[in-house]
């Protein structure tokens, strides 16, 4: 899956799901070298030193089973730019 995040920094960067669970992925981030282990820690996304991410659009890759991933998010939605604290 493709898509779009913010840091807490107010940068902004494109990404890809590589796996990805209710409450870990493993993302490749533009900008970045290496891959990336993200958590989710009382409803945040947070990347290994502790910085909250905002996931501001998701899109499905065609044969990409995304349930599991956002499922529960429902009618949820997040606001790119809003951090929740």
């Amino acid at each position: 899956m493709w898509m779009q995040v913010q840091f807490e920094n107010g940068s902004r960067a494109e990404a890809l799901i590589m796996a990805a669970s209710t409450y870990e992925m493993r993302v490749v981030v533009e900008g970045y070298n290496d891959t990336q282990h993200w958590e989710r820690i009382d409803g945040v996304w947070q990347d290994d030193s502790g910085e909250r991410i905002a996931i501001g659009a998701v899109i499905a890759l065609a044969g990409t089973a995304w349930v599991p991933f956002c499922g529960e998010l429902g009618a949820r939605t997040m606001a790119l730019g809003a951090i929740p604290q």
